[in-house]
């Protein structure tokens, strides 16, 4: 049998829930910089790169669309900002870099 001495230390309840509250909070921080996510961005980046590994592989122009085609590099013809609902999308002039904002 053993034998508990006031010394021994522990946590307690308002301790526990104290804990539980922080942790919480900063979780909750962490969610107001959520993005959610869109889908129409996303699928005309999809199909911008579906594209270009379309003209290395082939060796050849491929269109993508309106005026933008690839070379038979990859590189893309144009650089330009494109924007969908709240969203950009940048093609970088030369190698045809995509990013997103």
């Amino acid at each position: 049998m053993a034998i508990v001495s006031s010394t021994d230390k522990g946590f307690t309840l308002l301790e526990i829930l104290l804990t539980i509250i922080i942790i919480s909070a900063i979780s909750l921080l962490g969610l107001t910089k959520y993005k959610p996510y869109d889908k129409k961005i996303y699928s005309y980046m999809s199909d911008y790169l579906i594209r270009q590994a379309e003209a290395l592989s082939k060796r050849e122009e491929v269109l993508f669309d309106s005026g933008i085609y690839f070379n038979s590099m990859g590189h893309v013809n144009q650089g330009r900002s494109i924007r969908i609902d709240n969203n950009k999308m940048i093609i970088h002039l030369g190698n045809g870099y995509v990013t997103y904002e």
